[in-house]
Order: structure tokens, then C-alpha cells, then sequence
């Protein structure tokens, strides 16, 4: 039972971060769009915390809506401190 309760934490979780994430980016189509979905994967991990292959494709659907937000953010927001950033596998010596 234990493992379960973690499961649904873990979920939880994955879902509160979206709601912050997108709390954060400037209205747009697509943002909207994708706070109804975040919104609709809310209630459905409430309806599915007994079910565990509902619970495995919902967090699977949660996981594919990270990265959908994180495009998102990484297109809209400001590129925070990208001049001082090295390129990957660069290294200043």
C-alpha cells in the first residue's frame, strides 16, 4: 500500500509543478490549452489512485505535458542568463 501512496505523491506533485509552471507563462491559446489539460489530469489522479495501469498511462500523459510546458516556457519567457552560459561541452580553461 505503501508504494501506492508514493506513486499518487509522485503524481500529485508532477501535476502541482505544472499548475505553478504554467501559472507563470503569459496568456496565450496554448497555454490555456495546456492548463485544461493539467487541470483535467487533476481529476482524473484524484478518480484513479486505486487503479495502478490508470495511474501508470496517467503519469505517462503528466510526463509528455512537462515537456509540452517546457517548450512552451523555453519559447516565451526571457532567456534568463543565456550570455553567461557556456555552450554544452565547452569548457573554459
Amino acid at each position: 500500500m505503501g508504494r501506492i501512496r508514493d506513486h499518487d505523491a509522485a503524481l500529485r506533485d508532477a501535476i502541482d509543478v505544472l499548475f505553478g509552471t504554467i501559472a507563470r507563462l503569459p496568456t496565450s491559446d496554448r497555454s490555456d490549452e495546456l492548463r485544461v489539460r493539467v487541470t483535467e489530469y487533476a481529476r482524473e489522479a484524484e478518480s484513479a489512485r486505486t487503479r495502478s495501469s490508470s495511474r501508470d498511462g496517467l503519469m505517462k500523459r503528466v510526463l509528455a505535458l512537462h515537456i509540452d510546458v517546457a517548450k512552451l516556457e523555453r519559447e516565451t519567457l526571457p532567456a534568463r542568463a543565456n550570455d553567461d552560459r557556456e555552450p554544452a561541452g565547452s569548457r573554459s580553461t
